[in-house]
């Protein structure tokens, strides 16, 4: 029985090992016994696990990938630009991890067309996004799309494809991929770091021949200083962690002040800058005209990475 929690140990038969990146065959043998597809397309074929396990279970597949001579399937081929020979109930792809593989840099001189080389996070996630809405069109009416999909780390912050993603249709099924044997088992991280140790198995479903409902994620950036949800308490705040932690009454006022310009109902702000700075614990008073914050929220090198 399936769960939303697939943990394979054991890899199991089909597609190469050693091919980086690639998914195992029991983990693919358990998808396809749960859907149990009467046919299955593979965009993103690799070393070929999916063609292996299908024929294994009696499921007829049509396999691609962009690498010109796949050991399965059609190669040279791209899933931005290329149709396949016939439509399926299931289409599967094993997305790139951005750019953690650069495969066509593995088996060949690289190739522009690789989502694995493309150079910036939010292009390759609007390419994904295409990419996703093209295998929509080649599954039935109330077939499904399922993407096997990553996390990666970089510089502190963490890339999570599963949020990330443009998603064309509502998912179906979010399935948590235990990773076993990875090449980051018993590396060594610098500070606080936790291990990722899963993947996520998005499958979509289409629901009408025309209408796509799907929800597409926005990179955006807003100022503390101009939200109408920011409370006196989350400017001055703000506004002693940008002066460095420690300032004088004129210092602050100066920096709070182009928050305080959009609180029309207050007139009086520089009194509220007082009351807030006396009343609150965040806050200890260095000398008289001089404020700071206390010193446990200034060891922030100690929160995790």
């Amino acid at each position: 029985m399936l769960t939303t929690v697939v943990s394979c140990p054991n890899r199991g038969r089909g597609g190469d090992a050693a091919y980086p990146g690639n998914w195992g065959g029991e983990f693919v043998r358990q998808v396809l016994d749960w859907f149990h597809p009467a046919l299955v397309i593979d965009v993103m074929a690799g070393s070929g696990t999916t063609g292996d396990v299908a024929e294994v279970m009696g499921i007829p597949s049509d396999c691609y990938d962009l690498r010109p001579d796949p050991p399965v399937g059609v190669g040279g081929w791209n899933v931005l630009e290329d149709e396949p020979a016939r439509g399926a109930p299931m289409v599967l792809g094993h997305w790139p991890y951005w750019d953690m593989y650069r495969y066509s840099e593995i088996w060949g001189k690289g190739d522009a067309r690789d989502l694995s080389c493309v150079p910036t996070y939010e292009e390759f996630l609007h390419l994904s996004g295409r990419a996703l809405a093209r295998m929509l069109q080649w599954v039935d009416v109330g077939g499904h799309v399922g993407v096997l999909v990553g996390s990666i780390r970089r510089r502190g912050r963490l890339y999570d494809m599963a949020l990330d993603l443009p998603k064309p249709a509502p998912v179906a099924y979010r399935l948590i991929k235990v990773q076993h044997n990875t090449r980051s088992d018993g590396r060594q991280y610098r500070g606080k770091v936790l291990s990722i140790v899963h993947e996520d198995f998005l499958v979509f479903r289409r629901e009408s021949p025309y209408i796509f409902s799907g929800v597409v994620p926005r990179h955006v950036k807003w100022d503390l200083r101009l939200s109408p949800n920011t409370t006196w308490h989350g400017a001055v705040y703000a506004a002693l962690m940008a002066l460095g932690g420690e300032a004088d009454m004129s210092e602050i006022y100066a920096e709070v002040q182009s928050f305080a310009v959009t609180r029309d109902s207050n007139h009086f702000w520089e009194e509220k800058v007082r009351q807030i700075l006396q009343k609150c614990a965040d806050f200890s008073q260095v000398r008289r005209g001089r404020w700071r914050v206390q010193p446990a929220i200034e060891n922030s090198s100690q929160t995790p990475a």
